[in-house]
């Protein structure tokens, strides 16, 4: 769950990336067009499903080196005041590589995936989503561990595709060059971790 905290300022004054720089560093917090929004801590499922793209996608590029990729804990400065997210996975391509700064990645990212648990607010992600749009991310996945279902949008219309477990979906990217995710893959992979990590007490 994401708690939204109003900075220390006149009414109608958005927080600013300055702003977002001087918090410390834990807890983690996004600056979503103006309002800082604590990060909730992610649970299993989430961890597991960055886990298996991650390691599927740095195998892939080990040999193409197509461009950055990011993982959740590095944060994106999109914009130059009001908006600097910490993307589950991120990827700019080789010809639009990212400022490195020393806080977070700067630029717009071609691939962007954000990875949702039962309670996530969908007022922070809806606002997310759009920033994403207008500042055109190329594609943009969501993954719902609760309802076992992958959400893909791509620019310009951002029209949602969705797949569940169980279709028999292999996901192809139209960013990530040669990407497939099998989606009933990645679901049982999530599911065998959460049995094998599960505590027996």
């Amino acid at each position: 769950m994401q708690q939204i905290v109003r900075p220390e300022k006149a009414d109608g004054v958005k927080a600013t990336y300055q702003d977002w720089l001087a918090l410390p560093e834990t807890p983690r917090y996004e600056l979503i067009e103006g309002e800082l929004c604590m990060a909730a801590a992610p649970l299993l499922p989430h961890f597991w499903v960055i886990e298996f793209i991650y390691a599927q996608l740095i195998l892939r590029d080990f040999k193409r080196q197509q461009g950055t990729y990011g993982r959740d804990g590095a944060a994106v400065r999109l914009d130059l005041s009001n908006n600097t997210y910490i993307p589950d996975l991120f990827f700019f391509a080789k010809e639009n590589s990212p400022i490195i700064e020393e806080a977070d990645f700067f630029g717009v990212p071609d691939f962007v995936l954000e990875v949702w648990n039962k309670d996530y607010k969908k007022r922070e992600r809806n606002k997310k989503l759009s920033v994403y749009q207008r500042l055109g991310v190329k594609e943009y996945w969501d993954i719902f561990t609760e309802e076992k279902r992958v959400s893909v949008r791509r620019f310009p219309d951002y029209t949602p595709v969705d797949y569940t477990e169980g279709s028999g979906v292999v996901l192809s990217s139209t960013t990530l060059i040669d990407y497939e995710l099998d989606i009933d893959e990645m679901f049982a992979f999530v599911e065998s971790s959460m049995r094998r990590n599960t505590f027996q007490g």
